[in-house]
Order: C-alpha cells, then sequence, then structure tokens
C-alpha cells in the first residue's frame, strides 16, 4: 500500500483525473524512469562533481513521486513538489535536485515541478490556476486568444 501525504494523495487524483488513473504511476524508481539504465549525465549536474556509480546508485534507491506514462508505458513526464531553495538545506532535496533533472532529460522524460504556492492555487476552489495552465507554462505553449 501506497502512503500518500494530503497533498501528494490530491495531487495524484488531479492527476488521474488529468491522464487517467492506469497513466499515472506513483514513487517509480529513478532508474526505471530511466529505462533501466542511468544514462550518462555527469558532465551536467549542477553543484559538484559525479561518478556514473554514484548517479547509478542514488537512481536505484530514490524514488520520482509521480510518472506520467504514454499507452506504451513508457515513463513520458515526472510530476513532484518541489520549493524555491530556501534557507534550510535538506541533503537528500538538494541530491533530488542535482541528479534528478539532468537523468530525466538525458533519457528524454520531462519534469514538473509544483510549488507550495502553486498548489495552493490548484486546490483553492475560487483559484484561477489549473493543471493545464502548468503544463502549459512548462512545456512553453502559448495561451489561446
Amino acid at each position: 500500500m501506497l502512503d500518500f501525504t494530503l497533498d501528494e494523495a490530491q495531487l495524484f487524483r488531479m492527476l488521474a483525473g488529468f491522464f487517467g488513473r492506469e497513466r499515472v504511476v506513483p514513487k517509480m524508481r529513478v532508474v526505471a524512469v530511466c529505462g533501466g539504465t542511468v544514462p550518462d549525465c555527469t558532465g551536467f549536474l549542477n553543484g559538484g562533481p559525479a561518478t556514473q556509480d554514484t548517479m547509478e546508485e542514488w537512481a536505484r534507491k530514490n524514488k520520482c513521486l509521480f510518472t506520467i506514462v504514454d499507452h506504451d508505458d513508457n515513463p513520458k513526464m515526472v510530476v513532484e513538489f518541489m520549493d524555491p531553495v530556501g534557507e534550510t538545506l535538506v541533503v537528500s532535496e538538494l541530491e533530488h535536485r542535482q541528479y534528478l533533472q539532468p537523468m530525466l532529460a538525458e533519457a528524454g522524460v520531462s519534469y514538473v515541478t509544483i510549488s507550495a504556492e502553486e498548489f495552493t492555487e490548484l486546490t483553492d476552489p475560487e483559484g484561477t490556476l489549473d493543471l493545464f495552465s502548468i503544463f502549459r507554462e512548462h512545456f512553453g505553449i502559448p495561451a489561446a486568444e
């Protein structure tokens, strides 16, 4: 059984409503999202050196919050909560920022993050933000006029 926080459960329901329940895979290991092998992205890391062995070990131990798959069950997008870097640094979050985005980019998987502020707006009945708006902004799709 999966253990979600309230915010994670709400986001899961939103994503399942948007993409379909069968297309949203919770807590998939990073190595699986990357297709079973970790791409060599050591040259693209932000914030410090890492070896390919370090990257592979990290990818086997860590998971993505939600992975969106296509009709052939190939990972296409990862959606996670991620706030801007604040005063308090948590090592696991810092590693996640440093390693995940370059790995996914090299694997051809989009990475979408939702901040606490955006999520509050998403869940507010009177809010103006929706998932489509977040994805449109992330992928650079202009708004229809």
